[in-house]
């Protein structure tokens, strides 16, 4: 990198991984907000993909833990919505459901 050259993409996977730690958000917030940033969707899809899968489950499940437990098919769907906001994907949520 030059002096007083800006890497975009070293950039959007320091947003990335700050967004994360602060957040804990899913892989799909976190390429959102970088959008919303203006950073351009491949640098943001892969800025979000420098964060290990095993990272975005421990933040699942942490978020899923602090919801109610899910009583009964109504309150799981709530659940599932919730988590799924939060930018988790549909086939993790419903594992960490099951």
């Amino acid at each position: 990198m030059k002096s007083g050259v800006l890497d975009e993409a070293d950039n959007a996977r320091h947003v990335a991984r700050s967004l994360f730690r602060r957040t804990k958000r899913g892989p799909a917030r976190i390429t959102a907000e970088l959008l919303a940033k203006g950073y351009p969707s491949s640098l943001a899809r892969e800025a979000s993909d420098g964060i290990s899968a095993e990272e975005y489950a421990e933040a699942l499940r942490y978020h899923a833990g602090r919801l109610p437990e899910p009583k009964d098919e109504k309150s799981r769907a709530k659940t599932a919505a919730a988590l799924s906001r939060l930018g988790f994907p549909a086939h993790e949520i419903k594992e960490i459901l099951s």
